[in-house]
């Protein structure tokens, strides 16, 4: 079984707003974090396409952590040979690597790097051995994940959704956020973190995104 996003990314558009550069998720070696994936699993997901995860292992090089990025809780690879260069774009949709770009920001950014999914930031924690900081983005264990569970929906329930070329997506402004932060009594910070562990997220400008299509209410 291929374990990855199942849908493609969408066409860029033309007028997307470019988003603050990425920060380095990239942690002392010490930390260890909790593995979402078996190595066993990762060995045989990376298996079924030998040239993208030689190029995706070149990133957590020591040497290329300045080039290994996050955004919003997902990988974000700048382009560096032998890395991957816009060359590997149809490569890396075919494998369904990227993320599903709603927004339409990064797919427009391919000159620069690539966003990929969710499960390869998973995969990259596995073979950094935390090094790679992709569990600070989810759940701790299945009381916390019912906890952001909880808090994700409570921010949907406070927004409404519309319609945008055929998805279903949430626009809540900066100020809003804060808004609801209050609200919750919580911080602003646990609100994002509740949206990306549990919705496509993006952050857009002075908005945060969320595509509710495959989340019917």
């Amino acid at each position: 079984m291929i374990i990855g996003q199942p849908r493609k990314p969408r066409p860029a558009a033309q007028d997307a707003v470019s988003p603050p550069p990425p920060k380095s998720p990239l942690k002392p070696t010490e930390r260890k974090a909790v593995a979402e994936v078996a190595a066993s699993e990762v060995t045989a997901y990376l298996a079924l396409w030998p040239d993208l995860a030689a190029k995706l292992l070149w990133y957590t090089r020591p040497e290329n952590k300045d080039l290994l990025l996050q955004r919003d809780g997902k990988p974000y690879c700048l382009h560096s040979e032998p890395g991957f260069t816009l060359d590997d774009r149809d490569a890396l949709m075919a494998a369904n690597w990227l993320f599903d770009d709603f927004t339409g920001t990064y797919t427009g950014l391919h000159r620069k790097g690539f966003l990929l999914s969710r499960y390869l930031g998973a995969l990259l924690e596995q073979v950094t051995s935390g090094a790679y900081d992709h569990s600070s983005t989810v759940a701790r264990d299945a009381h916390e994940a019912n906890q952001l569970q909880a808090t994700a929906d409570a921010v949907i329930s406070r927004c409404p959704p519309k319609k945008t070329d055929g998805r279903t997506v949430v626009s809540i402004s900066d100020r809003r956020m804060l808004q609801l932060a209050y609200e919750l009594k919580t911080s602003e910070l646990t609100l994002r973190r509740a949206l990306i562990a549990h919705y496509p997220y993006l952050k857009v400008g002075n908005n945060h995104v969320i595509d509710l299509t495959e989340f019917p209410a």
